[in-house]
């Protein structure tokens, strides 16, 4: 039996959502997990969530 807070029972709790609903980025991060088990999801959470707020920041400067 899977226990209730691996990457692999989290992922499938993320597919039972709607579509909507759905993070892309933690089922990514699951699947990454249940590769690896050293993935530091939360780490790696905090990288992409830093790159996207720097792309943010370019794409809302005007540039010539």
């Amino acid at each position: 039996m899977t226990p209730p807070n691996s990457p692999r029972a989290r992922f499938a709790a993320q597919l039972g959502r709607p579509d909507a609903e759905i993070d892309l980025i933690e089922a990514a991060l699951l699947i990454a997990a249940e590769h690896d088990a050293g993935v530091n999801l939360a780490l790696c959470r905090a990288q992409l969530d830093a790159l996207a707020q720097r792309a943010r920041q370019v794409l809302a400067t005007p540039h010539p």
